[in-house]
């Protein structure tokens, strides 16, 4: 585990806002997690910012400060935006608020987790999140995700099918072109 922390410590944070590229501003945070390179890229790297945030008091206010930033760069953005700035897609997939699932694979419960509840709500208390609006704006966070994977996936089968189906027809004028 020690070694996985070293290793990464090279990297410093930099946070882009996508948002703020399409706008014309660029979105940089001079605010750095010591061996963290955000976005996440995955659930490993969540899972080890969470135990070198509970382990190491220097860490965990450098998450706080940088997610402190993060709503001072965006302060009109909602939560939810920013966490495209913090977490990619994949890092977020084996999570959901509570843990529980309908489905076969079980979630991590964000609640508790101390990078998703306690820091957040102590960066963010001075702009009126509570622990209440804080768990709403987690639950959009992981709908909006799900939605988005749902679309994806719609969109890669439809595009499978009309890929089928221009062969199938490719097929079917080769044919009728030979008789």
């Amino acid at each position: 585990m020690m070694s996985s922390i070293q290793a990464g410590a090279r990297h410093r944070t930099r946070v882009k806002s996508k948002r703020a590229a399409l706008q014309g501003e660029k979105l940089t945070f001079a605010t750095t997690v010591d061996g963290f390179f955000f976005p996440l890229a995955n659930d490993q790297e969540v899972e080890l910012l969470e135990a070198t945030v509970r382990a190491n008091e220097k860490t965990r206010e450098q998450y706080i400060q940088l997610l402190r930033d993060c709503k001072a760069q965006c302060p009109r953005l909602d939560i939810a935006n920013i966490f495209s700035d913090l977490f990619s897609d994949e890092a977020l997939l084996s999570y959901n608020y509570f843990g529980m699932t309908n489905r076969s694979k079980k979630k991590r419960a964000m609640r508790d987790y101390w990078i998703f509840s306690e820091c957040m709500l102590e960066a963010w208390s001075d702009e009126g999140i509570d622990q209440e609006t804080l768990k709403a704006k987690l639950t959009k966070i992981i709908s909006r995700l799900n939605h988005k994977l749902r679309t994806r996936g719609y969109r890669s089968k439809a595009a499978t099918n009309e890929v089928l189906e221009y062969e199938m027809l490719d097929e079917d004028y080769e044919e009728y072109q030979s008789v």
